[in-house]
């Protein structure tokens, strides 16, 4: 419930402190316009398909893992329907708070949007605290709550495919639940490390690039 709630609750916040940015506009015209030539890209089609994929978690054994733990008489129908429409409204309005933003960065700074357009982490840890910073009011505190939530939304995603890993084992090997959270958590910390050095970021790149775009598709 926090670290679901919560990070919602903040992105409303976001929302509206974004919507009344000056340029924020310009943003969202930039945001919403249609593009329909981009129709006729197939790595447009891939990118949304491996994104729809990932977001929802389909292929990672999370959404069995979880369905798992149902009664047996749950209306798995409706359920689908409830997580994909959430899913793709939390997208949308993500999308509109970090597209008002960037307008607002894009005025301030007297570019336009698409020069100012960042993907990644070059986005999330560079450009989004570097406009907050720019913020007229309250920039420390709105600074805290956006890595809070991020803080958060890291933490639900590590619950989620831990969980997948740690259920599949103990039904496969019939083991307790303390021991295999530990063991795979070790497992996990020891590939993280790769992260954690000055290839850090090109380490995330290719595993991201061959898990998510050619492993989910």
């Amino acid at each position: 419930y926090l670290t679901v709630l919560l990070p919602w609750l903040i992105l409303i916040v976001f929302l509206f402190r974004s919507l009344t940015l000056p340029g924020a506009t310009q943003g969202l015209v930039y945001f919403l316009k249609p593009n329909f030539a981009a129709l006729g890209d197939l790595e447009v089609w891939s990118a949304a398909y491996t994104q729809v994929f990932f977001s929802l978690s389909l292929g990672f054994g999370v959404m069995i893992a979880y369905s798992s733990f149902l009664p047996r008489k749950s209306d798995i129908v409706n359920n689908a329907f409830i997580i994909s429409l959430m899913d793709a409204g939390t997208a949308f309005v993500g999308g509109l708070v970090v597209f008002a933003t960037l307008g607002y960065y894009a005025q301030a700074t007297n570019q336009p949007v698409e020069s100012v357009i960042k993907a990644g982490p070059s986005l999330t840890f560079v450009t989004y605290p570097t406009i907050i910073n720019l913020f007229p009011v309250a920039s420390k505190f709105i600074g805290f709550l956006f890595f809070f939530m991020l803080f958060t939304l890291g933490i639900d995603s590590a619950f989620s495919l831990v969980e997948s890993v740690v259920t599949g084992i103990m039904d496969r090997f019939k083991t307790r639940r303390a021991p295999t959270l530990l063991g795979v958590g070790a497992v996990g910390c020891g590939i993280g490390l790769f992260f954690c050095t000055q290839a850090g970021l090109f380490w995330l790149d290719t595993v991201d690039h061959f898990m998510n775009q050619y492993g989910l598709m």
